[in-house]
């Protein structure tokens, strides 16, 4: 009897370490498949900027904007957002000239 408990502790210790190495090993897989989903997503909007970019549209999280070309209306900032301007000096009188 006592034999067997002692057989049984053994098998037990070296099971135990057994699934503490799956485990690890499991965990450091799903880290591992993390990263590589967050590095694909990364690489996804990348190419979406640059589809946008040969579009003339900026994306900004789920949003896109158009870009016009003439940068007296927007220009583009290094965070990839459109941001309107002051015009220049006159413009308002150019404007106005349109409207009426």
């Amino acid at each position: 009897m006592i034999k067997s408990v002692q057989t049984i502790n053994q098998w037990n210790e070296k099971y135990q370490g057994i699934r503490e190495e799956t485990e690890l090993l499991a965990q450091a897989e799903a880290e591992k498949s993390l990263k590589q989903q967050e590095l694909e997503q990364l690489e996804n909007n990348e190419q979406i900027r640059i589809k946008a970019r040969e579009k003339n549209y900026i994306k900004d999280g789920e949003k896109l904007y158009s870009i016009i070309d003439d940068p007296t209306f927007y220009k583009v900032v290094e965070e990839e957002k459109a941001e309107a301007y002051v015009p220049p000096k006159g413009f308002g009188e150019w404007i106005g000239l349109i409207s009426n």
